[in-house]
């Protein structure tokens, strides 16, 4: 094989190579559901929660990128509380819907309603209230943040 021809198969090595490189680095078209340069809600807010009982524990609410969301608290007894919904955002105010899954026995299956305000430039979480809307569950109360995402 001459000089020639080897480069000329170099070079079309080299040119194939680049074209299966480059055709299997595709950008991805699904937009996320809350971009995070416009929602930078996502992350981890620590509180407190309290009721009309005036009980208050520390309670954890996750906030993910994906429209959804879950929370944690520890109740009086020393009880994990857990339970997962989704959220929205409109403009400033933030909406989740959380079902809890486990934790005292009578809450369990209980769905609650939680909103707030949202600013995204001071990135606080406040006014957030939150409200049994399952049949026959009245509790209701408030989250105060401790910690900023």
């Amino acid at each position: 094989m001459n000089l020639f021809s080897r480069k000329s198969l170099l070079i079309s090595f080299l040119a194939v190579s680049i074209i299966l490189f480059t055709s299997g680095c595709k950008k991805s078209d699904v937009t996320p559901t809350h971009p995070a340069t416009v929602y930078k809600v996502q992350g981890l807010w620590a509180g407190t929660a309290s009721n009309d009982a005036a009980i208050t524990i520390p309670y954890f609410l996750t906030v993910k990128a994906d429209a959804t969301c879950s929370f944690e608290g520890i109740s009086a007894g020393d009880v994990e509380n857990f339970g997962v919904g989704t959220w929205t955002q409109n403009s400033t105010t933030f909406t989740a819907s959380l079902t809890t899954l486990y934790g005292i026995t009578n809450s369990i299956g209980i769905i609650q309603t939680a909103t707030g305000a949202f600013d995204s430039k001071a990135v606080t979480l406040t006014s957030l209230t939150w409200k049994d809307v399952s049949a026959g569950a009245t509790d209701q109360g408030t989250f105060a943040q401790t910690t900023s995402n």
